[in-house]
């Protein structure tokens, strides 16, 4: 009976990898190359206690190809990356097609949207989301009695 379940184990686990990779390959075609098992484009949040710092890596984006939206705890980034076919050329063979992107961010807590800035430089794109007041860690002096 154990060989059984033991044989059972491994053709679930086979299937599911082959699950896993099928995902994988129609996620790829569906977002144009853009897709990767985390998404596109990549993404790091950093917390140092009074704000986030979020960087993304945006190779050859422009910052009139990025919109950012800020909402309470949801960061959204999306835009366009166009085509760079030269004027007057046509392509014999183009891999870096045009796309749009858009990823959604939950982000560990409330941030101060009105204060959130951005800029991208050598393809990097940083984020800087100062954290609302309330949010903020708060030192609690501890009084002798």
């Amino acid at each position: 009976m154990r060989t059984r379940w033991s044989d059972a184990d491994k053709a679930f686990a086979t299937m599911d990898d082959l699950r896993r990779r099928i995902d994988q390959l129609f996620g790829r075609i569906d977002a144009g190359g853009f897709s990767t098992p985390f998404g596109w484009p990549r993404i790091s949040v950093f917390d140092n206690g009074s704000e986030l710092i979020v960087t993304a890596d945006v190779p050859g984006l422009k910052q009139e190809n990025v919109d950012l939206t800020v909402n309470q705890d949801v960061l959204t980034l999306s835009g366009d990356r166009p085509a760079d076919t030269p004027d007057g050329y046509s392509a014999h063979q183009q891999e870096r097609a045009s796309a749009h992107f858009s990823r959604t961010i939950h982000l560990p807590c409330v941030v101060d949207s009105e204060r959130a800035a951005a800029s991208i430089a050598n393809g990097v794109l940083r984020i800087t989301l100062p954290k609302t007041p309330e949010v903020k860690p708060r030192v609690v002096a501890v009084q002798a009695s």
